[in-house]
């Protein structure tokens, strides 16, 4: 009688379910032309993989011109589809979940907040259906549902996730004209303005921001009437700096009523839920949960004042009618013809800041690069990489495969092809 052995009732590991789906065959000819894939995918426990189908990488290319990405990004986006966790469809609800992922590199993520690792929202949509929230609320949905491998789960994708930006993109992307306004009436959209450098460097460079992002009429009239004229530059800075809490990466679900926020300008926020509705001291929450780089944007809607603390239940009793509170101003103009002008000058400048963003994200690139080049001799005498060195937290136990097993890189011009061999050749090999 033949012996019965447990591993012959066991799903198979992650990569060989993979080859066996004909239409994950582009991505299976990524991972098995990538030793850094390859191994994040093997040793890989208590995972959710967000596989895209070959129609969703074949999008992905032409996005791209028609040009097969470089094998950094590749790597850089398909570990941006490894969640932390198993995520089986039915656990998807009406209340956002942020779930993090195995994109670590400091080059696209600078969310370090335990358990490290950029984050994706997974929610139910309107009819139900299970959606994965990345960049700029880019949604992307599944085809095939909890397909089940040893250690995760696959859920299979139509289309490549976004990999989120930086603030002063983001606010571009989004059309967030109202704040693009108020960043113009401070004078930081001014390519001669120091000040735009050091908030493009401290907003889109330090990690673990949450940012409360004024974007409304109102919010551009308060700042235009009340606040532009005749401000010092340092309670300017105050003023943006209260908007901003530090540390901390607070998603919607985080916003429990009466919680206390410490700001980088030094004094409090105070959250509180009426309703469905939440709001930061007395601004309303508009828009939730927009993804950067380096945290998490709310949109809101007025600017919050470091001077009035008050919150809604307080408030209602003293609360004048919108007509009374903009009689004061000393302007011909009217608050929307002002919003108007406000809103529609800033869109030619914003060209401008995202080619200064880049390269200073391109020059800050370069020095990480010539630094990790510089200590090549030194890291050889102590048996590390500069990569290995600067690779922030991955969560779940890893083991390092064999070398002689180890699938070859991709070469960065490579194309997407059909697996040769079909789907029991499972030796990584070189890709042609």
């Amino acid at each position: 009688m033949a012996s019965w052995d447990v591993r012959d009732v066991l799903p198979s590991s992650i990569i060989p379910t993979l080859a066996s789906y004909p239409d994950l065959s582009t991505l299976y000819s990524y991972i098995n032309g990538s030793t850094k894939l390859f191994n994040l995918l093997n040793t890989a426990e208590n995972f959710t993989f967000l596989a895209p189908t070959n129609d969703a990488i074949a999008q992905w290319i032409v996005s791209n011109g028609n040009n097969t990405p470089a094998a950094d990004v590749i790597e850089a986006q398909l570990s941006y589809h490894l969640l932390n966790g198993s995520w089986p469809t039915v656990d998807f609800t009406a209340a956002p979940q942020f779930a993090a992922t195995d994109l670590t590199n400091s080059t696209y993520n600078n969310v370090t907040i335990f358990p490290g690792g950029q984050r994706v929202e997974l929610v139910a949509g309107p009819g139900g259906d299970p959606e994965i929230i990345s960049s700029n609320k880019t949604a992307t949905t599944i085809s095939t549902k909890d397909v089940v491998c040893l250690n995760g789960l696959i859920q299979f994708v139509n289309s490549i996730l976004s990999i989120p930006t930086s603030l002063v993109l983001l606010t571009a992307q989004a059309n967030m004209s109202f704040f693009i306004a108020i960043l113009n009436r401070a004078n930081f959209l001014s390519i001669n303005d120091q000040g735009l450098i050091e908030f493009v460097n401290y907003a889109s460079f330090t990690p673990n921001m949450t940012f409360f992002v004024p974007n409304s009429a109102a919010a551009l009239a308060t700042f235009t009437d009340s606040v532009s004229t005749n401000i010092s530059a340092a309670d300017l800075t105050a003023l943006f700096d209260y908007h901003i809490v530090p540390d901390q990466v607070l998603y919607s679900p985080d916003f429990v009523n009466g919680t206390i926020l410490r700001t980088a300008q030094g004094d409090n926020l105070t959250i509180t839920t009426v309703g469905n509705d939440t709001y930061v001291n007395m601004a309303k929450i508009l828009e939730s949960d927009y993804l950067i780089v380096n945290g998490v944007i709310h949109t809101i809607d007025n600017l919050l004042d470091r001077s009035n603390e008050t919150i809604p239940q307080q408030a209602i009793a003293n609360t004048t009618s919108p007509s009374s509170r903009s009689s004061g101003s000393s302007s011909g103009l009217s608050t929307g013809a002002k919003a108007a002008i406000g809103v529609v000058i800033p869109v030619v400048v914003l060209a401008v800041l995202a080619a200064l963003f880049f390269w200073f994200w391109r020059r800050r690139k370069a020095k990480r690069i010539q630094a990790e080049l510089d200590s090549s001799a030194v890291v050889g005498e102590m048996g590390t990489t500069p990569a290995a060195a600067s690779e922030l937290y991955s969560p779940g136990p890893k083991k390092a495969l064999p070398s002689q097993d180890a699938p070859g890189e991709l070469p960065s011009d490579t194309r997407p092809q059909e697996l040769a061999g079909g789907a029991n050749s499972l030796r990584p090999v070189e890709l042609e």
